[in-house]
């Protein structure tokens, strides 16, 4: 795994080097981060250098309109939003309104959001792996807003699929924990003026933790019979041509 060093796309990093017992994860194949819609031109030169061919995007259409991937050259870019849910300003005039209240709202609302993205978020996880498994050479990025949820859960699937142990891929999804760190300070410091049951609220949606990645596994075995079976039964994913794909002896 690297961090790279990316001056405005947040949470970025390689999976480069993570390892089970069918093999080691390649070098320049599989990439993680935030939105790149403000990516500097040192921030493009970095992700080329990694052999950059296509971007995933895991975010609802308005999230995309609104913030869009800025075009690199002989880079391919596919929306494979998790969810077509959109918010609206009303919805998030409730919900603060619920964060108000209960200082817990946002826990609960992200518990939901992760089951709910395994639930009914299967057509754009197939379109995911589906291009994974065509992608043969070259790097692929996959991206979220923040790069955590969405695609900490990406993550989290391709690498049990890949064979990593779980303590290394609950591991690298917690590590988003670390890196927005600042961001979840900028985004307090925006709510410095609310209650502090806001800003416990907003502070829970800038992170990630260990009920989440739970809250993903429970949800897996009790409904899906487990990660692999949800992947093969659920999600039609070759394993042993992902494998072929991404690791090395």
């Amino acid at each position: 795994m690297e961090i790279l060093p990316l001056e405005k796309v947040n949470n970025a990093r390689t999976l480069t080097g993570y390892s089970g017992p069918f093999g080691t994860v390649k070098a320049d194949r599989l990439i993680r981060t935030g939105k790149l819609s403000q990516m500097t031109e040192l921030d493009e030169a970095i992700l080329l250098s990694h052999n950059l061919r296509t971007v995933i995007d895991l975010r609802c259409p308005g999230e995309a309109d609104k913030c869009p991937d800025p075009a690199m050259e002989d880079v391919e870019y596919l929306a494979a939003p998790l969810s077509t849910k959109e918010q609206t300003a009303e919805s998030i005039k409730e919900q603060f309104a619920k964060y108000e209240k209960d200082p817990y709202a946002a826990l609960d609302l992200m518990i939901k959001r992760y089951r709910n993205h395994l639930r009914n978020g299967q057509a754009g996880f197939k379109k995911v792996f589906k291009k994974l498994t065509e992608q043969t050479e070259g790097a692929t990025i996959i991206h979220c807003s923040e790069g955590k949820d969405r695609t900490g859960l990406v993550c989290m699937l391709l690498l049990h699929a890949l064979g990593i142990d779980e303590e290394t891929i609950r591991r690298d999804y917690l590590l988003s924990q670390e890196l927005m760190a600042d961001y979840r300070y900028q985004r307090d410091q925006e709510h410095r003026d609310a209650s502090l049951s806001v800003r416990a609220n907003v502070r829970v949606l800038g992170s990630v933790s260990d009920v989440f990645y739970d809250t993903a596994m429970l949800e897996l075995e009790n409904n899906f019979g487990g990660v692999m079976n949800y992947l093969k039964n659920n999600l039609d994913v070759d394993v042993e041509a992902l494998r072929a794909n991404y690791l090395e002896k």
